[in-house]
């Protein structure tokens, strides 16, 4: 079928390229490199098999690309189809003459700018490091992984550092996401780079990253803040943040039916919605712009603070610059709560 629509190549010029997408080896001058180029982006990537270090590459017109290295453009590439598997071109910058571009598949099935055959020269092991901190004198351990550049991220996450079932239950919830090994750590950019042909991320704005805080920690109860960062290429990148409490003594984590008895399709109490709606600020301004988000809202993620009681819209996709931390005074939520809840607060 491929033959056949590429006899039509003078009647559909865009033929030429059709099979342009993936990842070619092969060489510049003299030199090895190794070129990823996605089937939809715009975007591209290379590296010197000597270097391996990343050099990112801009569409300019139908096989035709600039370089960038270091925000400057040192060069230009050119190339066309030589075959069903190989591609042939120059690269070129000013005020020198071109070098020729030759390049093949790589050997394997697997083509795409996701494989190992593009990323796994660049990857290296992940290092995964303990610490500890502090929640007044409540000492807790943390995991840290970071890649071999910032722009990788870094993942942090708490660990408590009792050994009873409970505590490990907790332990795998907080560790969800956590990246400790090679694959789990690149599969951002790898995907980033399908998609784009790009790494994208930087030290300052990495591609992704966790990072967890107590913010309430008792003889019952464990509140946690996590934010994390995912600019992956997928549906919804961005920041998210998420609180999530947990029972100390039993490692269950605790929904809104422990908070305020058992919920239901209307979400919080008629009563309690009202009273959390008043705190929201949302609501408020010549402008409220937020309203409708925040009076249709259902769930809500709870965590204890030492002010009162923190209730976190999370909000998905196109909503979430509605999210909004809601933190209403325990003098004004008790009474809504189950004695359950009241007596694991102290209250």
């Amino acid at each position: 079928m491929k033959i056949a629509i590429c006899l039509l190549a003078s009647l559909v010029p865009a033929c030429a390229h059709a099979e342009m997408h993936g990842v070619w080896e092969g060489t510049i001058g003299r030199s090895k490199v190794v070129a990823c180029l996605p089937e939809y982006g715009a975007g591209g990537t290379y590296y010197y098999r000597r270097h391996l270090t990343p050099i990112p590459l801009a569409k300019t017109v139908e096989g035709e690309w600039d370089e960038y290295a270091d925000g400057k453009n040192p060069g230009h590439w050119q190339l066309k189809q030589a075959g069903d598997d190989a591609l042939t071109g120059t690269w070129s910058k000013r005020g020198s003459p071109g070098l020729a571009i030759r390049l093949a598949r790589p050997a394997g099935a697997d083509h795409s700018c996701a494989g190992d055959a593009f990323n796994a020269p660049l990857e290296k092991d992940v290092e995964v490091s303990r610490g500890e901190g502090y929640f007044g004198d409540q000492r807790y351990e943390t995991l840290y992984a970071s890649g071999p550049s910032a722009d990788l991220g870094t993942f942090e996450v708490v660990q408590l550092r009792e050994k009873t079932p409970a505590a490990n239950a907790i332990n795998l919830a907080l560790r969800a996401g956590f990246a400790d090994d090679r694959q789990s750590f690149y599969d951002c950019r790898r995907n980033l780079l399908e998609i784009t042909g790009n790494f994208g991320g930087s030290a300052d704005d990495p591609m992704q990253s966790l990072s967890q805080e107590i913010v309430f920690w008792n003889r019952q109860l464990l509140s946690v803040r996590t934010n994390a960062v995912e600019e992956c290429g997928g549906r919804f990148p961005g920041a998210r943040t998420s609180y999530r409490t947990w029972d100390v003594a039993t490692g269950r984590e605790l929904d809104l039916d422990y908070w305020f008895g058992k919920i239901g399709e209307e979400g919080l109490p008629a009563p309690a919605k009202r009273l959390v709606l008043a705190r929201a600020e949302g609501n408020k301004g010549p402008e409220p712009i937020c309203t409708e988000q925040l009076d249709t809202n259902r769930y809500y993620q709870v965590a204890a603070t030492d002010k009162g009681l923190l209730l976190y819209t999370n909000f998905i996709s196109v909503s979430r610059n509605c999210d909004e931390e809601i933190l209403v005074p325990y003098g004004e939520i008790l009474k809504f709560l189950t004695p359950e809840a009241r007596a694991a607060l102290g209250k």
